[in-house]
């Protein structure tokens, strides 16, 4: 009876056990405003699952743009000015996206499907009509880029697939980052700018509260209209607003003007009050009466009853409070010279202190023509390489030496080397070669 009565009381407190685990690991957890509006991010604060005190994680703090350790070390060092004023840059580079103009040489459609996120594309771009704007894509070409590779003399632009992966273009935070990369240390991809998640880069306007993974709507539902009026009436030209919704399917602009409308009190007036922005969508501006195509949306007005109805949330930018002296650059490790050209074969890297768009590497008759081209970016990804433009400082140049001569008939060559970022692109070496197989 007495051993019956230990188990009977060991099974107890077992029991007892497992009941305060499984109550104890809720995952409730509250937000803390910033002390000043646009000078700190949202911080945290999450209940652990033990008994222990609320713990505060730092905020993300601001990690600027490297500067090369050595510059010397390099046989090929190019730095790109930085802007003057990097808010006026910062739209300046969308306008420029937007402004790209090109002709369709054939009939094309972009489509794709993201039933979990709940939305997709359908684009066609119909033949012989002028289009304006870098096409919708997610490969994080640039303007040069899109220029120089892939226009005709025409200014003509061609292409065989469907796949909005396989189109050479941007998409709506693709083109805000690139446009920040001009003079920013910004990387990744959408969550960058996104204080509801973990990846987020940059601070908050304002003082509006937010979880993570919380909807964006639900973010403005929380705080109320004076809360968000206040944070958007602090927006500035190059900041940025953000959706998300609980999908997980987002959307951001670029704010290129701010008007406040105030009562005599000094509250704002939701209706009156309009940031208006320049933004890449996945739809054809239809209001445009001047009869340009395009999918970019440029100084459109919305409201802040209508952003605050739908969820927009404003983000800043480390460098417009922090300051940049540090440009970005592209590097070339080591010379491309004429006697390995000729015996089939070149080992150099190119590098940057942002994220590198592209490189290629041209063969050229000694009069201008392509014979043969090795690429690396997001459109032609040899790789599998999902980092090319978010992330990628480096890329190793050597391993395509043997598709470039293979089958290269003997003769007198140049090679070209030329290579992207956000902020330029460069020649990065010219070599004139004698191939003989």
């Amino acid at each position: 009876m007495k051993t019956l009565k230990i188990l009977l009381m060991f099974v107890l407190v077992l029991g007892i056990a497992a009941a305060v685990i499984a109550c104890g690991g809720s995952d409730t957890s509250e937000t803390k405003a910033p002390e000043t509006a646009k000078e700190t991010k949202g911080v945290i604060k999450t209940i652990e699952e033990t008994d222990a005190p609320e713990t505060e994680p730092p905020a993300p703090s601001f990690t600027p743009l490297q500067a090369a350790e050595d510059s010397s070390k390099y046989y090929k060092f190019v730095e790109f000015p930085l802007p003057e004023d990097f808010r006026e840059a910062a739209v300046q580079g969308m306008r420029d996206m937007a402004n790209v103009e090109w002709k369709v040489a054939k009939t094309f459609k972009t489509t794709e499907n993201f039933k979990d996120e709940g939305w997709g594309i359908t684009l066609e771009y119909g033949g012989g009509l002028t289009w304006h704007g870098l096409p919708y894509a997610n490969t994080y070409s640039m303007k040069e880029e899109f220029e120089n590779f892939y226009l005709d003399a025409n200014r003509s632009y061609t292409q065989d697939t469907e796949e909005w992966i396989k189109t050479p273009g941007v998409q709506c935070a693709s083109s805000i980052i690139a446009a920040l990369q001009k003079f920013s240390s910004i990387t990744g991809y959408s969550t960058s700018l996104s204080p509801v998640d973990k990846e987020f880069q940059e601070k908050i306007v304002g003082e509006y509260t937010y979880e993570i993974d919380m909807p964006t709507p639900d973010v403005t539902a929380m705080n109320k209209p004076a809360v968000m009026n206040a944070a958007y009436a602090l927006c500035e030209k190059g900041d940025v607003i953000y959706t998300r919704n609980a999908k997980k399917a987002t959307h951001v602009r670029m704010v290129v003007d701010n008007n406040v409308a105030t009562k005599s009190d000094g509250s704002i007036v939701g209706n009156r009050s309009y940031l208006t922005t320049i933004e890449q969508t996945n739809s054809i501006d239809k209001t445009r009466k001047d009869g340009v195509n395009t999918t970019w949306w440029v100084d459109h007005q919305y409201t802040y009853e209508t952003l605050f109805s739908t969820g927009y949330i404003p983000v800043t930018i480390w460098e417009y409070t922090e300051g940049n002296t540090v440009a970005p650059y592209l590097a070339m490790t080591s010379e491309v010279k004429a006697e390995d050209l000729a015996g089939g074969s070149f080992n150099f890297s190119i590098e940057t202190n942002s994220c590198m768009r592209y490189v290629y590497a041209d063969i050229l008759t000694r009069d201008g023509k392509l014979v043969k081209r090795a690429c690396r970016n997001n459109v032609i990804d040899e790789d599998g390489d999902t980092q090319m433009g978010s992330s990628l400082q480096k890329v190793d140049m050597r391993k395509y030496s043997y598709s470039l001569f293979t089958d290269l008939p003997a003769g007198d060559y140049t090679f070209v080397v030329t290579a992207g970022i956000a902020a330029g692109s460069a020649e990065m070496a010219r070599v004139d070669f004698t191939y003989s197989k």
